[in-house]
C-alpha cells in the first residue's frame, strides 16, 4: 500500500510538470509597421502600413518597422536580426523569406536595420548603414512618423534601382534551429524560470519515492555486526597490474571553413552576406 501511495505522489508530479508553458510565436499578423509602444495613433499606422504593404507586394520584398519598449534580451549586435526570426518576417517562406527591417528600441533609444534572404543581396552593409543615417536625425527628434516615411521611401528606390528580384537562396550551412528563434531570449528565461517550482516538487517526489522504496526493501534485512561474510576462504588475493605513460604527443591539421560569402547586390559595393541568410548594417546607432 505504501509502494502504491508514493507512486500516486510521483504520478501527480509528472502531470504537473506536463503543463509546459509552451513559447506562442509572436506572428505580424501580416503586419508591416508593428509598434508595441503606442508611439503611433491608430489613423498613423493604419497609414503607414498601407504604404509598406504597397512597396513589399509591388516589390516582392517584405518592407519592416518594429519598435519596441526594449531589447527583448537581445544583445545590440543580433536585435535586428533576432526581431527578424522572432516575428517570422519577410515576402515567401522559411529560407525563401525576403525582408529588410528597421528595429528600434525606445527605453535603449538604439535601432539597426538588417535584410534576410533574396533582400540581403541588395540590402548590403552599405546600403543597411545609409539607412541607419537617413531615420537617425528622425529618431533623435522623436518624428516617429518622418522616420518610417523616410525608411520605406528608401527602401522602395533601393530596390528599385538595384533590379532587385525575389528568388530562394540556396544556403550550404544547415537549416537555422527554429527553436531558438520563435521567442526571445527574454521570453525564453521566463518560460525557464517558470518551470522551477514544478521542477522542485517534482525532484522531491521523486527522490521521496525512491527512499521509500529502498526502506521498504531493506527493512528486513539485519545489520552485520562482522566481516567474516564477505571474505573468502583463503583470504584476499589482490592482482594488481599498471601501465604508466610518461609523455603523450598530438597533432592538429586546421582546416579552413568557407563562409558562404557571396557576391555583391545591384548597383556594386562591398558588403557582408553571411550564409546565416542575413546581411548586417555593421552596427546599429544610439539616438
Amino acid at each position: 500500500m505504501r509502494t502504491g501511495r508514493w507512486l500516486s505522489f510521483l504520478a501527480a508530479a509528472l502531470a504537473l510538470l506536463a503543463v509546459l508553458f509552451f513559447p506562442v510565436k509572436t506572428e505580424a499578423a501580416n503586419a508591416y509597421i508593428i509598434d508595441e509602444t503606442g508611439q503611433f495613433t491608430s489613423q498613423e499606422l493604419l497609414e503607414l502600413n498601407q504604404i509598406a504593404e504597397e512597396i513589399s507586394l509591388r516589390q516582392k520584398c517584405g518592407v519592416y518597422v518594429i519598435v519596441t519598449k526594449d531589447m527583448h534580451g537581445y544583445r545590440e549586435s543580433n536585435f535586428a536580426q533576432g526581431l527578424f526570426m522572432n516575428y517570422d518576417l519577410g515576402y515567401g517562406e522559411g529560407e525563401g523569406a525576403s525582408g529588410v527591417l528597421l528595429a528600434v528600441s525606445l527605453e535603449n533609444a538604439y535601432f539597426d536595420c538588417t535584410a534576410y534572404g533574396a533582400a540581403a543581396k541588395t540590402f548590403d552593409s552599405r546600403r543597411l548603414q545609409n539607412l541607419n543615417d537617413i531615420v537617425y536625425s528622425h529618431l533623435a527628434n522623436r518624428d516617429w512618423t518622418g522616420a518610417v516615411k523616410a525608411y520605406l521611401k528608401q527602401c522602395d528606390s533601393d530596390l528599385t534601382s538595384t533590379g532587385y528580384t525575389y528568388y530562394v537562396p540556396q544556403y550550404t550551412d544547415p537549416a537555422i534551429n527554429t527553436t531558438t528563434v520563435t521567442t526571445s531570449p527574454a521570453e525564453r528565461r521566463s518560460k525557464w524560470l517558470s518551470y522551477l517550482p514544478f521542477e522542485f516538487i517534482g525532484s522531491g517526489l521523486i527522490s521521496s519515492l525512491f527512499v521509500g522504496l529502498m526502506k521498504s526493501k531493506n527493512k528486513n534485512v539485519k545489520v552485520a555486526v562482522t566481516a567474516d561474510q564477505y571474505v573468502i576462504n583463503n583470504g584476499v588475493k589482490l592482482n594488481v597490474s599498471l601501465d604508466q605513460f610518461t609523455g603523450k604527443t598530438r597533432s592538429i591539421t586546421r582546416i579552413p571553413r568557407d563562409n558562404g560569402g557571396g557576391g555583391g547586390g545591384g548597383g556594386g559595393g562591398s558588403h557582408t552576406y553571411h550564409s546565416s541568410g542575413f546581411s548586417s548594417s555593421g552596427g546599429g546607432r544610439h539616438f
